[in-house]
């Protein structure tokens, strides 16, 4: 990793920052666990989470447009 840090970097590239290199040698699910980060359980919990913060979002917008709408009578 040292090696990628200090290299110099090859025309028309950026220098390689530290965490760039950790990303580089160790794997991803590696390299989270390591900075005390836990890989997402699976899939379906990411898209259920995502999926209530777009059912909240709608609900805020549609209740944004009533208080609009009231306020133009």
């Amino acid at each position: 990793m040292e090696e990628k840090v200090t290299a110099p970097p090859q025309e028309g590239q950026d220098a390689v920052t530290p965490t760039k290199a950790v990303l580089q040698v160790m794997p991803k699910t590696t390299f989270l666990r390591n900075i005390g980060i836990q890989p997402a359980a699976s899939k379906r919990g990411t898209n259920a989470c995502v999926q209530e913060l777009e059912n909240e979002l709608v609900a805020e917008k549609d209740q944004q447009q009533f208080e609009l709408r009231l306020m133009m009578w």
